[in-house]
């Protein structure tokens, strides 16, 4: 159960800042053709700025999209929120009825409430979420490492190095336990078999690996940061606030509403995104 105070912590929590994104503006590239000629390393800058250009209206396009949605996911979790103090205020009373049978009734609905609420909560953020997919893979797809390369910025992300066949067993270890719990269930605290939290989820699935993490999600920032590119199975997604497991081929395992596979990501409702890692043994 979800404790009052925390419940409606957690619904001011997913209430998405407002989308206030700026752009920079494309620079004219006309007159480096010239200069393209002469200079055989830049011969393709105008058609990397063309391609600047482009990806920045995309994104303009996308964002004129999004707020609205983002507008209405503020409103609508904000009047949930309203409904849930509304609805506590009229069991609190009845909490304390000298009427046994009353007052237990309402303690049994108030310790219920606020669940309920942040489920509804969740449920509006996953049909934005659905509704929004394909411009969020638009956008994963312009801030990948090929594309990003094709401006011409420079080689890949160097890598630290291949992952260990011991990295290797222990992500598949972890990795395997998490897939067990499909579909249980989002409670908020939630740690074990039954009920999960997002850093409960991942905390379970190292613990069978034999690896202990901290227990917020914030604090699972722990281990080797690896780029996207050097993901292996059980690799963590860490936010302020959130955290989720790679599970390969460009999906990742998490503690929603229910536990559930979702396609790779580095947004999570507006929360900073901290990196991969690969918690040690």
């Amino acid at each position: 159960m979800i404790p009052l105070e925390a419940g409606i912590t957690m619904l001011r929590a997913l209430i998405p800042s407002p989308l206030h994104t700026t752009l920079p503006v494309p620079v004219g590239f006309g007159s480096t053709q010239e200069l393209a000629g002469i200079v055989e390393k830049q011969a393709k800058l105008p058609g990397q700025a063309a391609l600047l250009a482009s990806d920045i209206a995309t994104v303009e396009a996308i964002v004129q999209r999004a707020a609205p949605e983002f507008e209405a996911i503020a409103t609508d979790i904000a009047h949930l929120g309203q409904q849930f103090l509304a609805e506590a205020s009229v069991y609190i009373p009845k909490m304390l009825s000298a009427n046994p049978a009353l007052a237990l009734s309402a303690a049994s609905n108030m310790a219920s409430l606020p669940g309920i609420y942040v489920e509804a909560a969740y449920r509006r953020l996953e049909e934005a979420q659905a509704r929004l997919s394909s411009d969020t893979a638009t956008l994963e797809g312009i801030a990948g490492q090929e594309h990003v390369e094709s401006y011409g910025l420079g080689g890949p992300i160097q890598s630290d190095g291949q992952a260990t066949a011991e990295e290797r067993a222990r992500g598949k270890a972890a990795l395997a336990a998490a897939k067990s719990q499909l579909g249980t269930p989002y409670v908020w605290g939630g740690t074990q078999p039954g009920g999960f939290d997002c850093s409960g989820l991942t905390s379970y699935a190292w613990r069978e690996a034999g690896v202990e993490l901290p227990r917020l999600a914030e604090h699972q920032n722990v281990g080797r940061q690896v780029s996207q590119a050097e993901l292996i199975e059980g690799d963590l997604l860490v936010w302020d606030g959130h955290v989720a497991m790679y599970a390969g081929n460009g999906q990742i395992i998490e503690a929603g509403s229910p536990v559930q596979i979702s396609p790779l990501r580095t947004t999570n409702m507006g929360m900073p995104f901290k990196g991969y890692y690969r918690p040690q043994g």
